[in-house]
C-alpha cells in the first residue's frame, strides 16, 4: 500500500467491528475454537466469512456513510401513514419496559420500519435477517399464521461499552413504567396463564406475566469467553423472529437468552406482529409508499415552486459534531449521481488526511464538484450544467451555491 487512505481505514475499522459484533475479537475466537477440528473450524470461518460479504459489498461503493444511510420502510402514501411508524415504536417501547431487554428493533423485508438501537447495531442486525430471509423458504406458498411456522434464531453479538452505555442511559432517563413487567426470579409462580394470547393492546407487563407458568431456566454452558468480563465491552443475548415480511429483533441481558419465561414473553408479541403484518401490507397494497424522511439523513431535495423540471445539482452538507447529513438523495444508479458519490468520497478524505485543507474543486464530464469545509461543516455541491472555460466555473461557483442553498434549502456556507 501507498500512503495511508483515510477511506480505507475507515472502512477496515468497520469492517472489523461488524465481526467483533458477530463472533467477538480475534483472541476470542481463537480461545473459543482452540480444540476444534480442522473440518469445525473451516465451516466456522465460512460462516463468519458470509456474514460479513453483505457487509463487504456495500462498503465496495466508496462513498461517505452519509450517502450510505439506513434502507428505512416506505410508508403508505395515503391516510395517517405514521401510525404504523407509532405502533411499531410502542411496541418496542412495551418490550424494553421488560428490565432484561436492552432495546429492539422491527424490519419490513429489506427495509427498517422502526429501531430503538443505534445505526450500525441496527444495520449489523438486519444483514442477519436478510440473510435468514434468503434461506427460508418464502417461495412455498405456506403463510406464518402461528408462532410455530414463523423462524427464530439466537445469537450471542458482542458489544462495545460506548453501545451499551446509551442502550441503558436511555433506559435509566425514562419515565417509570407501572405495567412494567417482573424480573424472571421475582415473578410469582403459576402467576398466569402461558396459553394465553394477547391482543393487539396488551401491554410489556400483560406480555411476560402471562407466561410466568413455563419454567424458567434451561441449561446451556457457553464458552467461557462469553462468560468473562472484558474491558470494552460484554456480550448480550439477540433474540430474532422473521414472519412473513416483518421481524423482530431484541437485544437482551445474555443470561435472558436461556430464559424460557423470558423468550416466551417475547413469542406472546407474534399476535401483534402478525396483525401489523397483515394491515400494513394491506395498507401498501391499496395506496402506493411515500418516501419517509429518516434521521434528516439524504433528504430528498423538495421540487421548486418555480421550476418542476429535473433538478440541476447534488448537494450535501455534513455536519461533523453531529454526523448528519442533508442533501439530494444520490440513487448510485445515474451515472450523474455516482460520480457525484466517488468524487465527493475522494474529497472528504482529503479533508480527513490533511486538517489544512479547507477547499476542493473537480470536474469531470458529468459535472463539477465544489467541496468545501469551514467550522465542523463540509458541503459538497456538483453542478449539472458546466460553464465554458474552468476560469468561468471558479468564479461562479461560490456565489451560486450559496445563493442556492440559502434560498431553496436554508442552509449558510460560510
Amino acid at each position: 500500500m501507498g500512503e495511508e487512505d483515510a477511506t480505507l481505514a475507515y472502512q477496515l475499522e468497520a469492517l472489523y467491528r461488524a465481526f467483533r459484533f458477530y463472533n467477538g475479537s480475534f483472541a476470542d475466537v481463537f480461545e473459543q475454537y482452540k480444540n476444534s477440528s480442522r473440518r469445525e473450524l473451516q465451516q466456522k470461518f465460512r460462516e463468519m466469512g458470509s456474514l460479513l460479504i453483505p457487509l463487504l459489498q456495500s462498503l465496495q461503493k466508496n462513498i461517505m456513510r452519509a450517502f450510505d444511510p439506513l434502507p428505512y420502510t416506505e410508508l403508505p402514501g395515503r391516510g395517517n401513514t405514521y401510525r404504523y411508524f407509532l405502533t411499531a415504536s410502542q411496541l418496542l417501547n412495551d418490550i424494553k419496559a421488560n428490565p432484561l431487554n436492552l432495546g429492539g428493533v422491527l424490519f419490513w423485508d429489506k427495509s427498517v420500519l422502526c429501531t430503538h438501537l443505534d445505526v450500525d447495531t441496527t444495520r449489523w442486525i438486519l444483514n442477519l435477517v436478510v440473510i435468514m430471509a434468503s434461506s427460508r423458504r418464502r417461495d412455498t406458498g405456506k403463510r406464518v399464521q402461528h408462532i410455530d411456522d414463523a423462524e427464530r434464531s439466537s445469537h450471542h453479538p458482542f458489544m462495545s461499552k460506548e453501545a451499551l452505555h446509551g442502550l441503558r442511559k436511555n433506559r435509566d432517563t425514562e419515565p417509570a413504567r407501572s405495567s412494567a413487567p417482573p424480573s424472571s426470579s421475582s415473578a410469582p409462580p403459576g402467576g398466569g396463564s402461558g396459553n394465553a394470547s394477547p391482543g393487539p393492546g396488551d401491554k410489556g407487563g400483560q406480555r411476560a406475566s402471562s407466561s410466568s407458568s413455563i419454567p424458567t431456566q434451561r441449561a446451556v454452558r457457553l464458552p467461557e469467553v462469553m462468560t468473562k468480563e472484558h474491558e470494552d465491552g460484554e456480550y448480550v443475548g439477540l433474540y430474532i423472529i422473521c414472519l412473513q415480511h416483518i421481524s423482530l429483533a431484541v437485544v437482551m441481558n445474555q443470561s435472558a437468552l436461556y430464559d424460557t419465561r423470558h423468550t416466551n414473553s417475547i413469542k406472546l408479541c407474534f399476535s401483534e406482529l402478525l396483525s401489523m403484518e397483515q394491515n400494513f401490507a394491506r395498507a401498501c397494497k391499496s395506496s402506493p409508499p411515500t418516501r419517509r424522511l429518516a434521521h434528516a439523513v439524504c433528504v430528498k431535495k423538495p421540487a421548486s415552486p418555480v421550476d418542476n423540471g429535473p433538478k440541476q445539482y447534488n448537494f450535501l452538507t455534513y455536519e461533523k459534531l453531529t454526523c448528519m447529513a442533508k442533501g439530494t438523495a444520490p440513487t448510485a444508479q445515474k451515472e450523474v449521481d455516482r460520480s457525484f458519490l466517488q468524487m465527493t468520497a475522494k474529497a472528504h478524505n482529503m479533508f480527513m488526511k490533511d486538517p489544512s485543507v479547507s477547499q476542493v474543486l473537480m470536474r469531470d464530464n458529468n459535472g463539477a464538484v465544489y467541496c468545501r469545509r469551514t467550522l465542523g461543516k463540509e458541503v459538497y455541491y456538483q453542478q449539472f450544467q458546466q460553464q465554458k472555460t474552468h476560469y468561468e466555473f471558479i468564479h461562479r461557483i461560490e456565489k451560486t451555491v450559496r445563493t442556492n442553498l440559502q434560498e431553496e434549502h436554508n442552509i449558510t456556507v460560510l
